[in-house]
């Protein structure tokens, strides 16, 4: 059996690869925080101008739930868009922005796929759920570069894997090692202000540094295992709708749990 490439060597690779996308994607990054910061100001607006009213509570959640609909699709739209700077040659921030419209619904429905999967495991056990985790940990490159989406890139995903499990655990727990150097060096810190702020710049650089390390190891799987025979398979309308609802009903009993559970600071 054909081995994977070292950790070493797809750490060194990675790091190349993220030195030559990074500035792109701060760019697309930032863009991407425009309209949360105008959000947010709304809502300090909105904030002065009820906090007298008896119904403030009301209409601060219901102005907040109707401001996420907009940021949760923009917020998938970057996320999309910096999967395609990664496996792309895209370098303008106006033509990834627009190519990641077409990818809106079926990452919506593959993102779904991969998390409810994933939450079945862990409903049954920890270890399931790991097991799994590193299954599914290519789902998104597959989506991207092989055109699946859906329940479909997640058997693609663990098709993959398969046969490579404990070689792609260990290179995924590698990832590990500067975590833990970041946590120790993060226990210096004694401001808790200034250590999540580091924490929040720190976890925005290394996630993309994932992103780009996880595109390496499916890379290396590819060509070790060539392309798939499973069917594209489409979806109908009302899949896509389900989704749609799946998601509202989720993020708003989430947000609704936050905002009304014991403590919680309005």
């Amino acid at each position: 059996m054909t081995p994977l490439l070292p950790v070493n060597e797809l750490f060194i690779s990675s790091w190349a690869m993220y030195k030559e996308k990074i500035k792109t994607i701060i760019r697309m990054a930032l863009l991407g925080l425009l309209p949360s910061l105008l959000v947010a100001i709304l809502l300090a607006i909105i904030a002065v101008i009820f906090r007298n009213d008896p119904n403030f509570t009301v209409i601060n959640t219901l102005l907040a739930l109707l401001m996420a609909i907009p940021l949760l699709y923009i917020s998938f739209r970057i996320n999309i868009a910096v999967y395609l700077m990664v496996s792309k040659d895209i370098t303008s921030v106006k033509d990834v922005w627009r190519s990641a419209g077409k990818y809106f619904w079926n990452y919506s429905l593959t993102l779904f796929w991969a998390g409810l999967m994933l939450m079945l495991w862990l409903i049954l056990l920890v270890v399931p759920g790991f097991i799994f985790l590193i299954f599914y940990s290519l789902v998104m490159w597959v989506f991207f570069l092989e055109n699946y989406h859906g329940y479909t890139a997640v058997k693609r995903s663990k098709e993959l894997v398969t046969g490579y499990w404990s070689a792609v655990a260990l290179r995924l727990l590698a990832l590990f090692v500067p975590l833990f150097l970041f946590s120790l060096l993060m226990s210096i810190i004694k401001n808790q202000a200034l250590q999540d702020f580091v924490s929040s710049i720190f976890d925005f650089f290394f996630g993309i540094f994932i992103i780009i390390y996880t595109y390496q190891l499916y890379n290396n799987l590819l060509k070790i295992k060539g392309h798939s025979k499973l069917e594209h398979k489409g979806y109908k309308p009302w899949v896509y709708v389900a989704i749609i609802l799946a998601y509202a009903i989720l993020f708003i009993g989430l947000y609704l749990y936050v905002v009304f559970s014991p403590g919680a600071i309005l």
